[in-house]
Parts: C-alpha cells; sequence; structure tokens
C-alpha cells in the first residue's frame, strides 16, 4: 500500500474522508434495516392458552417406604479397601474410619441391624467376596 506513506494532499484527505462516510452511512443503512427487520420477527404472537399438563408423581417425599422383612438378616458384612481416604482408611485406633465407614454405621442403625467391615488391601477384595473369605471380624456394632 505505497498510498500510506504519500503525503497528505487535501484531495487525498477529501477522498478518504468521503470513503469513511460511505462506508459509516452504508454501516448505518444496515443497522437500520437489521433493526426493522428484528422488531418484525419478535412481533408479540396473540397468547394461547396452553392446556394444563399432567405431571406423574413417582415419588411423594413426606411418605416413608416401608421397611422391608429383615426377619432372617441377623449381619451385615461389609469390606473395605484400607487405605483410600476420606472414604475409608484405617482410623488412628485401628479401627476402620472414613465416609464410606460411617455410612454404613448410619445404615445399620437406621435398619437395627449388626454390622460388620472387614479392611483389606485392593487387590484382594475380588478373591475375597469370590471365595467367601469375608468372615466377619471383631469390629461390630449395632
Amino acid at each position: 500500500m505505497p498510498y500510506l506513506n504519500a503525503p497528505l494532499t487535501n484531495a487525498r484527505l477529501h477522498r478518504t474522508v468521503r470513503a469513511w462516510l460511505a462506508g459509516l452511512s452504508i454501516v448505518a443503512a444496515l443497522m437500520a434495516v437489521g433493526g426493522v427487520v428484528a422488531q418484525a420477527q419478535t412481533q408479540p404472537r396473540p397468547a394461547v392458552e396452553a392446556a394444563p399438563q399432567a405431571v406423574p408423581g413417582f415419588w411423594d417425599p413426606r411418605r416413608r417406604p416401608d421397611r422391608p422383612d429383615m426377619s432372617r438378616l441377623t449381619v451385615i458384612r461389609f469390606l473395605t479397601e484400607t487405605d483410600y481416604p476420606p472414604f475409608n482408611f484405617t482410623g488412628a485406633d485401628g479401627n476402620p474410619a472414613g465416609f464410606n465407614v460411617d455410612l454404613a454405621r448410619a445404615l445399620c442403625d437406621e435398619i437395627k441391624i449388626t454390622c460388620t467391615v472387614q479392611m483389606r488391601r485392593f487387590e484382594t477384595l475380588i478373591d475375597a467376596i469370590a471365595s467367601n473369605r469375608a468372615m466377619p471380624s471383631s469390629r461390630r456394632w449395632r
């Protein structure tokens, strides 16, 4: 663009101003037309009242579900990993601790069943369950 380095003459100044004014007028005209089109598209339609919709209610938060028959249950055994804080880990006293253990305790307190928690290393969990070696431990609560 060699004309940018040329000295500014009176004729060149007029051409530049006219070009800018022409461009601005085109932009203003397009904006005005766009505003009219936008107004035409957003005219409010007459309100049509929708028919009331029936929403199915599958759950009532005020209703407590009936307790299942747990007379045959004597102990619930939980098997968990030894080191996955804050969910489950060995506490300072050597007993299971953590969020999952507290949740299991709250569940057992609610249903009034004795529960046990046995902690194992992660890689031995599946084998212990498959071979029924997840025996109750001395860590019980009710």
